[in-house]
């Protein structure tokens, strides 16, 4: 298939134009993404499918720049790897696990958490995307609700579990 790629690019074919091509002939898609990650791959590695694209270009730098700049690092974050023998065993419940759904363009979104043990699941709505928001969503959505907790304190006093 990589072959199939190359050849295509070598007769000047862009990368959107090969993808649509790979499915109906090989059954197989692949994005016009990975087609430029292996004409950089190739590049890297001393080939020249880079000079059969049509307008060649240099690479993005954009996401080169972000990590150097610390761009999405998150401060005082401790690894999974510290994460405790009894939240990995998934003994107890209590124990969530949190993250975020992106809608479009990183305009909107879910943060969901999930609880280890039982796969409940809490959802909350963001209408847009920031920590503070997410904070203030996964806050509320840890809080006891009142009908729970009174719900709770009934089974507790009249003995069921």
């Amino acid at each position: 298939m990589i072959a199939a790629v190359a050849d295509r690019l070598r007769e000047e074919w862009s990368p959107e134009q090969i993808s649509g091509f790979m499915v109906p002939l090989y059954g197989v898609g692949v994005s016009h993404q990975w087609i430029y990650a292996l004409i950089w791959d190739d590049k890297a590695r001393g080939g020249d499918l880079w000079q059969h694209l049509r307008q060649p270009k240099r690479r993005s730098k954009h996401r080169a720049q972000a990590k150097s700049a610390g761009l999405g690092k998150i401060p005082n974050r401790m690894g999974i790897e510290h994460r405790p023998a009894e939240v990995d065993d998934r003994r107890f419940i209590g124990h969530w696990e949190g993250d975020t759904v992106v809608q479009g363009h990183k305009q909107s979104g879910l943060v969901t958490l999930v609880d280890r043990r039982s796969g409940y699941l809490l959802a909350a709505r963001l209408p847009k995307l920031s920590a503070e928001l997410t904070q203030k969503a996964m806050i509320r959505l840890l809080k006891p609700r009142r009908g729970a907790v009174q719900h709770h304190h009934h089974g507790q006093r009249l003995g069921v579990r």
